[in-house]
């Protein structure tokens, strides 16, 4: 357990933004979970050769969902137009239709099929393959893609800002609130930031993860202290910000707010030494 004033990072939910396509996935995950079923009704004595032939049924499934979901109905609701709108209905149905990344989904139900006692991730299916992933990637690419959220958090109204630093959003809420920021992203920004999530989910679907030992989280942790202290050290709001942080779930929204928002500054602006790791340790997977 992480030690001194950056601690309070563990009370952070976990903010990489959630895809519309994890939301649109967890609705679908009992009907995948029946039509598994199903498909191993009758299949006692073979059962093994069964789940092999349905891995592949699962992965075909999951490719033509796309075309039987309102995915674009949706994203349109939550703000997205034109080029923007036509970016997230490609990204939402690359989810489904890669191999790799609906062979990972197809194991999952699988798995819940086959142990009743296997817990399918609190955080979803695609989110811990994309945290997986991050620790995978090139250092430009976890800066930009940090940046951009980094960006997104910036702009979420503050009631909404609080309420997510604080863990009162229902992941729904949550990915509601980020989408209708990045439905307003500036195209490139938003096409860059989906391939790197993509490509992250893919590494995420195919390796395990990079861990941070307990020696680096606590050498990166100083390292944010320091920045922290400096970015606000000259804040009319610091005092009611390091207050926030002993115990943010009972913060104001505000000041729950500035903390992640200041947070996030104090990791972006990290030296080179501690900026890698600083910043899977966001992620923390």
């Amino acid at each position: 357990m992480p030690n001194g004033p950056w601690c309070f990072l563990w009370q952070l939910p976990k903010l990489l933004s959630i895809s519309p396509s994890e939301i649109i996935l967890r609705r679908l995950f009992p009907v995948l979970f029946v039509l598994f079923a199903m498909g191993l009704s009758g299949a006692s004595e073979a059962q093994n050769a069964a789940v092999k032939v349905n891995r592949a049924e699962m992965i075909r499934i999951l490719g033509e969902l796309p075309s039987a979901m309102p995915i674009r109905q949706d994203l349109q609701r939550l703000g997205f137009t034109g080029q923007n709108l036509e970016l997230a209905v490609t990204q939402a149905e690359s989810f489904y239709k890669d191999p790799t990344i609906a062979g990972h989904i197809a194991d999952q139900v699988i798995a819940a099929y086959s142990n009743p006692s296997f817990q399918v991730e609190a955080q979803g299916l695609i989110w811990p393959m994309v945290s997986r992933g991050m620790g995978h990637l090139t250092l430009a690419e976890l800066r930009y893609y940090y940046s951009v959220e980094q960006a997104m958090i910036n702009a979420l109204p503050t009631r909404e800002c609080g309420r997510a630093m604080r863990g009162r959003f229902s992941d729904k809420q949550f990915a509601d609130a980020m989408s209708r920021v990045a439905a307003r992203l500036e195209t490139g920004a938003l096409r860059e930031f989906y391939r790197i999530e993509f490509k992250a989910a893919k590494l995420g679907a195919a390796r395990g993860p990079v861990t941070l030992s307990e020696a680096t989280k606590q050498t990166v942790g100083a390292a944010i202290d320091a920045r922290l202290d400096v970015l606000m050290q000259d804040d009319p709001n610091a005092g009611r910000m390091r207050a926030a942080m002993q115990n943010l779930s009972r913060a104001d929204n505000k000041s729950a707010c500035q903390v992640g928002r200041t947070f996030y500054r104090a990791v972006m602006t990290l030296d080179a030494s501690n900026l890698r790791n600083g910043l899977l340790l966001i992620g923390r997977p």
